[in-house]
């Protein structure tokens, strides 16, 4: 019971706070739900005030389930860190500080899911390797990631990895 207690209550404290409508209010003193999609999340703060600003929102978005993760874990245990993760996903879209309307909860948790199991992650590139891949052709960024060859993945052509360029999307088409 104390463990749950504990993540429930590290997790949605610091899964409430609304990093991308904060940063896009410094950026621009208005309220990030009047515009765009309405969303505070971090792609809506890349479409109103640009990238660097939008990778900050998601840095700091999935910063938070992270650390919300890592730090009941130290205080309780495993299973404070699970609850943690759902608190502070909960946090994120249901924020106390937006009257309950906050972001959609992706960013957060997958920075609680990288801690949680950091494993499954491990065959990932960084995000900033990520970004780069984008504008290479497909063999060299399989050839840089350890894939098979183009005949082993279904075809997928030299045409680049990525069929978006936003940061949000940057290795939509390799396949596992």
């Amino acid at each position: 019971m104390t463990a749950a207690l504990t993540g429930l209550s590290v997790g949605g404290a610091i899964g409430s706070i609304p990093f991308a409508w904060l940063l896009h209010r410094i950026a621009t003193g208005r309220d990030l739900r009047d515009e765009g999609s309405g969303n505070p999340g971090a792609t809506n703060v890349e479409r109103a005030d640009g990238m660097a600003w939008g990778a900050g929102a998601l840095a700091l978005d999935a910063g938070k389930g992270a650390l919300a993760v890592w730090a009941a874990t130290r205080l309780a245990g495993e299973a404070a860190g699970v609850f943690a993760a759902l608190a502070a996903v909960l946090g994120h879209v249901f924020t106390p500080w937006l009257s309950g309307r906050g972001g959609k909860g992706v960013a957060t948790a997958a920075g609680a899911y990288a801690v949680l199991a950091p494993a499954a992650l491990d065959h990932l590139p960084p995000a900033a390797a990520a970004q780069k891949l984008d504008d290479l052709p497909a063999a060299e960024a399989r050839e840089m990631l350890g894939e098979p060859e183009a005949d082993d993945t279904g075809g997928a052509g030299d045409d680049g990895l990525a069929a978006h360029h936003s940061i949000f999307m940057p290795v939509s088409r390799i396949s596992f």
